[in-house]
């Protein structure tokens, strides 16, 4: 008996729901989603609304639950109530409820910047918006988008954005990812060379220097033993894999 029918077992009878299923998170190996229509979720709710179990049962079925079928009902009455409020933040729910979630944790933040950020379901009108409500004050936000790249319209956006911000704190870091970009369009060697010299202590330029085929051999070759710096790991994996590529393309 699978997790979903062992729920309806369980409801079906006249029994301390709580227990019962806080024995059944126990005792499965739940590696699928538990799948609850309207009626189940309506029944199981009412039925754990006097028990002093009800925010640990939530707590435990709510990651296994698909949120696509997390009824309106259902979110209303949890979050109104202020129960499994911190899962409910880490979860991929529509846009709506992670806006009425977020005066509660940082993950809400998160997960709403990186869909306006990333998908193309948003315009860059609609990210320049989200971004003046909810990330003027959010340096952090804003610079883990950039570390995550992006796409160059929005990307170029947000650096705009966080330039023209009078309370964006940290503009080395905004001009290091302003650096980085630029070295992806750089074919120039020697170009390269005097950003390296400059930027010798700064992993975010580093990394995209490694990954440029116009970056010198040399360069390349001291980059394979970075230590002790940001993204290290990834400047000697990129490094490796530049001069790879070079090897294989030059004639023999």
């Amino acid at each position: 008996m699978n997790a979903t029918h062992r729920l309806n077992e369980i409801l079906s009878r006249d029994c301390d729901v709580a227990t019962e299923v806080l024995q059944m998170c126990e005792d499965f190996n739940i590696d699928e989603m538990l799948s609850l229509n309207l009626r189940l979720q309506n029944e199981l709710r009412k039925r754990l609304e006097t028990s002093p179990w009800e925010e640990a049962v939530w707590d435990c079925l709510l990651p296994i639950m698909n949120p696509n079928e997390f009824s309106e009902d259902l979110l209303h009455y949890l979050i109104q109530n202020h129960i499994s409020l911190l899962t409910l933040c880490h979860m991929e729910l529509p846009d709506k409820w992670l806006m009425k979630l977020m005066a509660y944790d940082e993950a809400p933040v998160y997960t709403l910047a990186k869909r306006y950020y990333l998908s193309d379901k948003y315009s860059p009108v609609d990210f320049f918006e989200f971004y003046n409500q909810y990330l003027r004050n959010r340096d952090d936000v804003a610079l883990h988008l950039l570390d995550i790249y992006g796409k160059a319209d929005k990307r170029g956006l947000l650096i705009f954005l966080c330039s023209n911000n009078e309370k964006f704190k940290d503009k080395e870091k905004l001009q290091w990812y302003r650096v980085a970009d630029k070295i992806k369009g750089i074919t120039n060697s020697t170009e390269i060379q005097s950003i390296y010299k400059e930027y010798q202590t700064v992993g975010i330029v580093l990394a995209e220097i490694a990954t440029n085929y116009f970056t010198p051999n040399e360069i390349l070759l001291e980059l394979l033993s970075v230590k002790g710096i940001l993204y290290a790991n990834k400047i000697r994996k990129n490094s490796e894999k530049t001069l790879k590529l070079k090897q294989f393309a030059e004639p023999k």
